[in-house]
């Protein structure tokens, strides 16, 4: 599909200076994006991983350099000829712009061949050539963005093509790269959501900032940035609590299947017992349920364990048993309500309570008026 706006950030600016952070990658992506600003519309090739802003990366280009020009984005996974040349033909029809081509490495057959012969109408310069009968020379540029690196992305295309797609390559650093910059993307998103609803800024508390530290972002800024949505909405007198967190954080994954302890345990359940970890299976478990790094239930210079309201949790199905019980009751046992709270499917609710002897109570759907 193509699209005009399909790949700007919400609320994200256009210049280099909407780029976060202090991280040396971020630094040399600055820098790099500030000399480009000054060239001829080259082709661009933006590699990293999923999540990065691969997308404002192209936005930020286009509006240094084209702001007035068209912007186009198509899936390349999906694209058809016909979509390829409708692209191209509006592009030079509206006096040039920016072509954004996403997941440049599943580009193959007949549209693969097409965009050669599209680039191969392009002068060093980036203008098109007068052989395609144009009075005008737009200038139009084409940005491949791709979650590979720039030599996964070279062993999949074809050679020539490759070489024309990147004459200039950025790469985004990772958020795992980026640690002290976390703290600083997080205020800022909630910054920006405090602006779009007109209340006062939601700060983050401390021991919250550490929690965000702690994990590995496999979705990179965009987790961070859902998270920090999920959080706005639990803060508490303009304020993200770590327990607020981590609540976020139990509703942003939800798995199909078996629960992970830890991606439904409830900050209340934790209080501090000492310099010992008293239950880590709870990390483990989600681990080898989701193959990501478990959240962590404190800083690790801080030591926790898990503890009930009949005491310290000796197994994973008694923490399970316990932490679902106690929300189900709290919800007054309505089923919905006691899933979304958890962040698990209702089917996988619906089993553990006949598990444990008790059944959701029935709720009757709303009469439309």
């Amino acid at each position: 599909m193509l699209g005009e706006n399909e790949c700007a950030a919400p609320g994200a600016g256009t210049t280099v200076g909407c780029l976060l952070g202090d991280a040396p990658g971020i630094v040399l992506l600055r820098e790099q994006l500030s000399r480009l600003a000054a060239l001829p519309p080259w082709s661009v090739l933006v590699c990293g991983e999923a999540g990065t802003g691969k997308a404002l990366v192209a936005r930020i280009i286009h509006g240094s350099t084209s702001p007035e020009g068209t912007f186009l984005s198509a899936e390349c996974k999906t694209l058809t000829p016909e979509r390829l040349e409708q692209a191209w033909q509006a592009l030079l029809g509206q006096g040039g712009g920016t072509l954004l081509l996403r997941g440049i490495e599943e580009l193959s057959g007949a549209p693969s061949r097409l965009l050669h012969q599209q680039l191969q109408q392009l002068r060093g310069d980036g203008m098109v050539s007068q052989s395609v009968g144009h009075s005008e020379l737009p200038g139009v540029r084409v940005i491949s963005a791709t979650r590979l690196s720039f030599v996964e992305v070279r062993r999949r295309l074809p050679a020539e093509l490759f070489q024309m797609l990147s004459t200039f390559i950025v790469s985004i650093p990772p958020l795992r790269e980026r640690a002290l910059d976390i703290a600083e993307l997080a205020r800022t998103f909630l910054e920006q959501m405090s602006e779009a609803r007109g209340c006062a800024t939601v700060t983050l508390q401390p021991q919250a900032s550490e929690l965000l530290m702690n994990y590995e972002w496999v979705d990179n800024v965009r987790e961070l940035q859902k998270l920090m949505e999920l959080s706005f909405d639990r803060a508490e007198q303009g304020v993200v609590q770590a327990s607020a967190l981590q609540a976020a954080r139990a509703s942003q994954h939800t798995h199909s299947g078996s629960v992970a302890p830890h991606s439904i345990e409830l900050p209340k359940f934790v209080r501090d017992v000492g310099s010992n970890h008293a239950f880590d299976a709870p990390g483990l478990a989600e681990q080898a349920v989701t193959g990501h790094e478990p959240w962590p239930s404190a800083p690790p210079s801080s030591g926790t364990a898990l503890v009930g309201k009949s005491g310290a949790f000796t197994s994973l199905p008694e923490l399970e048993e316990h932490v679902i019980t106690d929300i189900f009751r709290e919800c007054n046992g309505n089923l919905s309500m006691a899933a979304r709270t958890l962040g698990i499917p209702r089917s996988t609710l619906r089993d553990r309570l006949k598990k444990y002897g008790m059944a959701p109570v029935s709720v009757p759907k709303k009469q439309m008026g």
